[in-house]
């Protein structure tokens, strides 16, 4: 019996050992890959209604200042899409990734709107009461998977929109005016990063 007791209390603190172990390698991991924004899936059809507070975003930056005379968010960051510079408002909220660029008439140059998940996601982005055409990157931790163009879409169903998805999965998405990641050469495998 001793021997068993002892052989037992070996293996239990080995289990915990690893188990411990396990937790701390897999909380790291996380830390470290996932980005620091959390959000849910985009673009689900709009609440009746809209944001209840006036958005405010980032001063002084010509690219932001465009962003609010568009009707921007309540946050700014500025980031690189391989060789493209763009302040983009971050929808932060629920309501601001289910509008995402809904309903505005212009886009300046050098803006746009970044999604991040706190997951890898296949979800679809549509063009949904969009009036202005979009370009989109895809991307995986940091690097481009998929560039699309999107068009926008008249219809009073959304469900009757064209649906825009990556055959990869991907953890940011970031919308620009037409054309801007196409013109510029962007490609998959291509950076992002923020400053």
């Amino acid at each position: 019996m001793r021997w068993s007791g002892t052989l037992l209390i070996m293996l239990r603190s080995r289990y915990v050992f690893s188990v411990v172990t396990l937790a701390i390698a897999v909380g790291g991991a996380v830390w470290l890959c996932a980005p620091r924004l959390s959000t849910a899936p985009v673009r689900s059809p709009p609440s009746a209604g809209g944001p209840a507070t006036e958005p405010t975003v980032t001063v002084g930056d010509p690219a932001a200042d465009g962003l609010a005379r568009a009707g921007a968010g309540p946050a700014t960051r500025r980031m690189r899409v391989g060789t493209v510079i763009l302040t983009v408002e971050v929808a932060e909220t629920p309501a601001a990734r289910r509008r995402g660029l809904m309903d505005r008439t212009s886009l300046p140059s050098g803006t746009g709107m970044l999604f991040v998940f706190g997951r890898e996601s296949t979800d679809g982005f549509y063009m949904y009461r969009t009036l202005i055409p979009l370009s989109i990157v895809f991307s995986r931790y940091g690097r481009v998977v998929t560039i699309q163009e999107m068009t926008p879409c008249g219809e009073e169903n959304p469900n009757s929109c064209e649906v825009y998805r990556t055959e990869a999965a991907y953890t940011e998405a970031v919308e620009a005016p037409g054309g801007t990641f196409s013109n510029a050469g962007i490609h998959p495998g291509d950076m992002i990063e923020f400053f």
